[in-house]
């Protein structure tokens, strides 16, 4: 239902690509633009689950990035 009302960005992947999901946000960060979201579906240790939970916060568009790990097949 979350996904039904915004528009957003989806990135599903491995923590450990720590990377490329800096690229991502690093880039989400660039466009600027209030009204998208990022969702980023990352499962892993939880170091680097910690890892990048730590990289959004310091972001200043942290409030339009959503972390969902540990998910269900």
């Amino acid at each position: 239902e979350i996904l039904k009302k915004k528009e957003y960005f989806l990135f599903c992947g491995a923590a450990n690509y720590k990377e490329i999901i800096h690229f991502i946000v690093d880039s989400f960060a660039r466009l600027n633009q209030s009204s998208v979201f990022l969702y980023l579906v990352i499962n892993g240790s939880d170091a680097d689950i910690t890892e990048i939970k730590k990289y959004i916060s310091n972001q200043q568009q942290k409030d339009s990035i959503q972390l969902f790990s540990r998910l269900t097949e």
